[in-house]
């Protein structure tokens, strides 16, 4: 690495960064779009701390704070792992920094480069809006571990489960940090899936030994057209650990597949708009293991149900397990199940019993429908009528039925129908927005496959 030389300052180098990316000026954008490269990160850390009285300067001190913001940021991107604070990035700048003097630079910084400080609990997020600055950690992302992963793993699995990537993802909501519990991050995070999916599904990479190295030479660009920035080494476990294990063969990827969609579930939309229903289409897969350990039991007769919440939805059946060691296999009675929903807001679980006493309870995903606080979007399939998605979403079809839940306005049209729980019915053909108190949700027609640059600004109209 080039170390900086004696008398360059912050000033000369952002002036050189904004340059190289054909710029002048910021334009607004996320940081992260910037794709600062690991040399220039590394450069930037040693002239911070080689000038770092310049930050006190009324003249470059703008340029220090602005170099501070897009450090801290890019660090938290290439190698936050869940555990970090401010001394972190203090230590690798070799500073000791006090917290107004912090907040002063992160809000300095964000303004050179025209981005909004953010807020959690009514009071500034400085660090978190850096973290958010920085898009998403490659090392929580690839973690099946952590939120981000488990949410990217969920949406590559729901190929044809019925609902839209940003919906599946927002299902994940709670396990993210709550500086991320945003319909930004949720529709970064789905337009990673949707980028994985089309590069899968266009080069067939499940064919290939090595999907990157394919890719490298036959969709050179498809590094800039990834939603964050790609470098070799993340872009080729990426792609090959998330989308392609060489030694998995075709039939094992779609045993994977059936696997991944076990224990989840679509909606349908039952009865008429001033009566509406929701109903369950839940996968259960074939067969189910249950781990005994802390269980004494006498017998290996099980009885399967759907609960909802606390609340008996579905006797599914009787099934008597095979044991080995601690392990229990049930064969399920069915690989499919309907379950009309009366809280639709709780989720729906899978409980194995033996003698009254619980043994497993699976959690099945996407169960959770909140619909009488958040936008809901459905649209018709055929002969049936399915849930696209609540809150932001953006579907498939040329028009769409909308329910906007009780106390929120939906604006630019007429109501076809106020249902008995006080929801408004309206049919949709073009995107729209909509708000309530600083919530803010897009419904928009169709995927792109371009990455996801935020919300329009436009006045969308039903």
């Amino acid at each position: 690495m080039v170390n900086p030389v004696e008398g360059e300052s912050a000033k000369t180098w952002i002036r050189a960064y904004l340059a190289r990316r054909g710029r002048t000026s910021p334009n607004g954008q996320p940081l992260y779009r910037y794709a600062t490269r690991e040399s220039e990160r590394e450069f930037l850390a040693a002239l911070l701390t080689m000038n770092a009285e310049e930050r006190l300067s009324p003249t470059y001190g703008i340029y220090w704070a602005a170099g501070f913001c897009l450090f801290v940021a890019d660090t938290y991107r290439r190698e936050y792992d869940a555990h970090w604070s401010w001394q972190a990035f203090d230590k690798q700048l070799d500073i000791e920094l006090q917290p107004n003097d912090r907040a002063e630079l992160v809000k300095l910084g964000l303004s050179f480069w025209e981005r909004p400080l953010r807020y959690r609990d009514q009071r500034a997020d400085y660090l978190g809006s850096l973290f958010a600055e920085g898009g998403l950690p490659w090392r929580l992302l690839q973690s099946e571990q952590h939120g981000f992963g488990r949410a990217i793993k969920a949406g590559l699995s729901h190929k044809n489960a019925g609902q839209e990537a940003v919906s599946v993802i927002r299902q994940f909501r709670r396990y993210f940090p709550k500086s991320f519990q945003n319909d930004d991050t949720y529709h970064l995070l789905a337009s990673i899936v949707e980028t994985l999916k089309k590069l899968a599904s266009e080069y067939e990479l499940d064919q290939q030994n090595d999907p990157a190295a394919f890719l490298n030479q036959h969709a050179s660009y498809w590094r800039e057209q990834f939603p964050l920035p790609l470098e070799q080494d993340n872009g080729v476990a990426l792609v090959n650990e998330w989308l392609v294990d060489a030694s998995v063969q075709l039939e094992r990827r779609k045993h994977a597949r059936d696997m991944a969609r076990a224990f989840t579930c679509e909606h349908w939309l039952r009865g008429t708009l001033d009566t509406p229903q929701l109903e369950a289409n839940v996968w259960l897969g074939t067969s189910l293991q249950i781990n005994l350990e802390g269980h004494s039991i006498t017998n290996s007769r099980v009885e399967l149900a759907l609960y909802e919440g606390e609340r008996l939805a579905l006797k599914l059946g009787v099934d008597y397990g095979r044991v080995e060691g601690e392990l229990m296999t049930v064969r399920l009675p069915a690989e499919t199940a309907r379950v009309p929903r009366q809280q639709p807001e709780r989720p729906l679980l899978l409980v194995a019993s033996c003698a009254g006493e619980r043994l497993d309870t699976r959690v099945i995903q996407s169960s959770e429908i909140d619909w009488q606080y958040l936008p809901t979007v459905f649209v018709e399939d055929d002969d049936v009528t399915r849930l696209a998605g609540i809150a932001s979403v953006q579907y498939q079809a040329a028009d769409a039925l909308l329910r906007v839940p009780p106390g929120m306005q939906a604006p630019y049209a007429e109501a076809l129908q106020t249902d008995d729980q006080g929801g408004h019915w309206y049919r949709i053909y073009e995107g729209c927005v909509l708000a309530e108190g600083e919530a803010r949700y897009v419904i928009e027609p169709g995927l792109k496959w371009t990455p996801f640059t935020g919300p329009p600004d436009r006045r969308a109209k039903l």
